[in-house]
């Protein structure tokens, strides 16, 4: 063997006593090993050795929904680097409480919308006008202080007629 080759051989044969010999434990074996590395959006894996944290499939809906449980119109979703975000949930929105008018979500924000004028009110006596129903035939539906539909129809015809005489 040659100087050189000699050198070499001692080089590679003292790499690898010192690499066995400073070699740590790995942290891991198992990827059940990891659940420090676990969140609400990543799973622990192992790979080789050590804990990694891999996020999930982006969208995934959070099963711990207190953080928004109050907003209306917002679920936590996990993001694709395996954070939680807020993301709209159309679906989810307070009762309606009041005839003519419905809750909507655009996006993540709530907005109120009143029906049509004209349309039947849910209590099945009256028609919605500018998001309050009003009696058909009665007057004004409890609370409202409307008047009856057929008076303020009237009222507005006969306001329109004379503005267009005039």
């Amino acid at each position: 063997m040659t100087h050189r080759t000699l050198a070499a051989s001692a080089l590679l044969a003292a790499l690898f006593v010192v690499g066995c010999a400073s070699k740590e434990e790995p942290q891991c074996t198992l990827n059940s090993q990891c659940t420090s590395a676990t969140t609400a959006c990543t799973k622990g894996v192992c790979r080789e050795g050590s804990c990694a944290a891999d996020p999930l499939p982006e969208g995934t809906v959070l099963a711990d929904q207190s953080p928004v449980k109050d907003k209306y119109c917002v679920q936590l979703v996990c993001n694709k680097t395996g954070q939680p975000t807020e993301a709209a949930l159309g679906s989810k929105t307070p009762p309606d409480a009041v005839q003519c008018k419905k809750h909507v979500c655009e996006g993540t924000t709530l907005k109120t919308e009143t029906f049509l004028d004209g349309i039947p009110c849910e209590s099945g006596n009256g028609s919605c006008r500018k998001g309050v129903c009003v009696s058909n035939d009665a007057g004004p539906m409890p609370d409202t202080g409307m008047p009856p539909m057929e008076a303020s129809v009237d009222a507005d015809l006969e306001a329109a007629t004379d503005s267009a005489s005039d």
